[in-house]
This record gives structure tokens, C-alpha cells and sequence, in this order.
């Protein structure tokens, strides 16, 4: 897919794009296995087959018969636990500030739930700087379905040609590719790969 000649709105993951936080959602993870009597995985193969998954998919591999809401409140409740772990990478609200000078609408697709995701943002003080936020559970599916990009151009407001995606799994561009929106995966293949967040104000 060719790179937009105009971007309206980026569309960010939050999880290994904006908030370093893939350790810390592997331990949750693992506790919450632990809680259904389950072993443990790998980080390794945590951090590329199962990291960025909707909740329903988790549940389909590793939590036959649970509900996403039980599934994410166990998350939550881990969370909390290692919460002091999630920090910000060092560009994310340096990139978000330079959209918004630069008059660019912002959004987060995540597929963790929505209390998280608020209180990560919140906390990183980069929720003011995002228009428009969509969880896994204000869609029916989550990514790779494309529904969660689908509302969140719904809500800023901006056709697809007109946006990018930024993403760190393979996850993140199918769903791109699928929402018809031009990917750039952050160390992983997408439309366009870039090292760091930073990259991205070069550009667009």
C-alpha cells in the first residue's frame, strides 16, 4: 500500500508503541495462567505468537470456556500487581505533541480493555493528547478483525487514505491491512517499518 499524500489522524498500539509495557503483560499473563492451573509460556514465544492478541483469541488457546470479561478482570487484577512496572517510551508524548501542533487527530486501537487502557494513559499523562481511544471490548471483535480501526476513523472522523496505523505485531497489520489503512510497524514488517516512534514525524 502507497504512503498517504495527506495524514489526517495516526492511529497508535498502545502496548509496545506508546507504553513500554510487553514484560510486564507477559507476568500478567502468567499469573493469570497460574490462576487456571495452567503452565507457564515462554517469553520469547509470549512476545511473538501471543502478545497484541484479542482476549477471545486468548481465550480460545489458553482459557477454553472462560468470558472475556472474566478473562479481562483477571488481567486487571494482575495488572495491578506490576503496575508500577508500565512506563512510557521516552518519544511517545514528545510524537503525540508534535500531531498536535502540527494540527494531526490522534487515536489508540488496543485490544486491552478499556479501565486499563484509561488508567495506563492516564497515568503516562498521554491521555490529553488522544482524540479518540477504542478498546477491545467496545468492539465485537478485536484485532486482526478490523472493526476497532473501522470505529476509530469512524470517530475522528477521517477516511482511511487519509490515516496511518502504527503497530509493533503482526497482529497490528493485519488489522491494517484488512481496515484498508497504510501500516507502519514499529520493528516488525508492516507497509513500512521504522527503529523508532520518533521516525514517524520524518514521515509524515
Amino acid at each position: 500500500m502507497n504512503r498517504p499524500e495527506e495524514v489526517k489522524a495516526v492511529i497508535f498500539d498502545m502496548d509496545g508503541v506508546l507504553v513500554d509495557s510487553v514484560r510486564t503483560w507477559y507476568l500478567v499473563f502468567v499469573e493469570t495462567l497460574a490462576e487456571y492451573g495452567k503452565t507457564a509460556v515462554d517469553y520469547q514465544d509470549f512476545k511473538t505468537s501471543i502478545m497484541g492478541e484479542s482476549t477471545e483469541k486468548d481465550i480460545e488457546l489458553f482459557f477454553p470456556g472462560a468470558t472475556p470479561e472474566t478473562i479481562n478482570k483477571a488481567y486487571e487484577r494482575n495488572l495491578a500487581k506490576f503496575y508500577n512496572n508500565l512506563k512510557p517510551f521516552p518519544d511517545s508524548k514528545e510524537v503525540l505533541t508534535q500531531l498536535k501542533k502540527r494540527q494531526i487527530k490522534t487515536a489508540v486501537a488496543t485490544n486491552s480493555a478499556r479501565d486499563v487502557t484509561e488508567s495506563i494513559l492516564n497515568a503516562s499523562m498521554m491521555r490529553p493528547l488522544i482524540d479518540a481511544i477504542v478498546c477491545g471490548d467496545d468492539v465485537p471483535k478485536g484485532k486482526p478483525d478490523p472493526a476497532m480501526l473501522n470505529k476509530a476513523l469512524k470517530e475522528l472522523g477521517i477516511p482511511p487514505h487519509q490515516a496511518v496505523f502504527i503497530g509493533d505485531t503482526d497482529v497490528d497489520a493485519a488489522a491494517g491491512k484488512q481496515a484498508g489503512i497504510y501500516t507502519i510497524g514499529l520493528k516488525t514488517m508492516a507497509d513500512e517499518e521504522i527503529e523508532s516512534l520518533s521516525d514517524v514525524l520524518a514521515i509524515i
